[in-house]
C-alpha cells in the first residue's frame, strides 16, 4: 500500500501562478468535489508518486500561497473512524515533518468530516496554516504558506474557510 505521507507537500516553489490581486472569485472543481475562493484563477500542476496522483491548485499573492492538494486514497473510504484519525495525526506529521509545529488541533468539515487545523513555522519565519480533510477516500489539504503576517492575514482566514465539498 502506497504511504500517503510521502504524498502531502506543504510549499513548493515550482509552478505556482503570480497574480497582483484583486477580486475573489469562485473556483469549482466539479471532479475533485470542492467549492473555495481564490484571489485569482489558480494553476493546476500534477504530480505522481508511489503509484498516486496528487492535484495541486496554486495562486501566489504577495509571497502568500493558497494551495488545494488533493490526493485520492483507494480503500481508505472504508476505514473506521478510530483509523481514519490515526492516519490524520500521521499526515499531520508528515506534513510538519520539516517544520515547527506549533498548533494542531481535530476539526470537523460540514459538522461531521473529520480534519486537523495546523500551524507551523519555518526557520526562515515563514508560517503555514493549513486544514486537512480525509473525505470518502481522498485528502484535501488547504493552506496558506508565506510570511507570518500573509499566512494569518483576514484574506489567508477568507480563503481557509471559503473551502466547502461540492457534487
Amino acid at each position: 500500500m502506497p504511504k500517503l505521507s510521502l504524498m502531502i507537500v506543504i510549499v513548493t516553489a515550482t509552478g505556482i501562478a503570480e497574480t497582483g490581486g484583486g477580486d475573489w472569485k469562485e473556483f469549482r472543481s466539479k471532479e475533485h468535489g470542492f467549492c473555495v475562493l481564490y484571489p485569482s484563477q489558480p494553476k493546476l500542476n500534477v504530480t505522481k508518486s508511489g503509484g498516486m496522483e496528487m492535484k495541486v491548485f496554486d495562486v501566489e499573492l504577495n509571497k502568500c500561497v493558497f494551495r488545494i492538494a488533493v490526493v485520492d486514497y483507494p480503500g481508505a473510504q472504508f476505514e473506521k473512524e478510530a483509523l481514519a484519525e490515526e492516519r490524520l495525526e500521521l499526515l499531520t506529521k508528515s506534513a510538519t515533518a520539516k517544520l515547527k509545529l506549533e498548533k494542531a488541533t481535530k476539526i470537523t468539515l460540514a459538522g461531521a468530516l473529520l480534519g486537523r487545523e495546523i500551524w507551523a513555522s519555518s526557520d526562515s519565519g515563514d508560517m503555514v496554516h493549513a486544514r486537512v480533510f480525509l473525505v470518502n477516500g481522498r485528502v484535501y489539504q488547504v493552506l496558506v504558506s508565506g510570511p507570518r503576517e500573509r499566512a494569518t492575514s483576514a484574506e489567508a482566514e477568507k480563503f481557509l474557510d471559503s473551502f466547502v465539498l461540492s457534487q
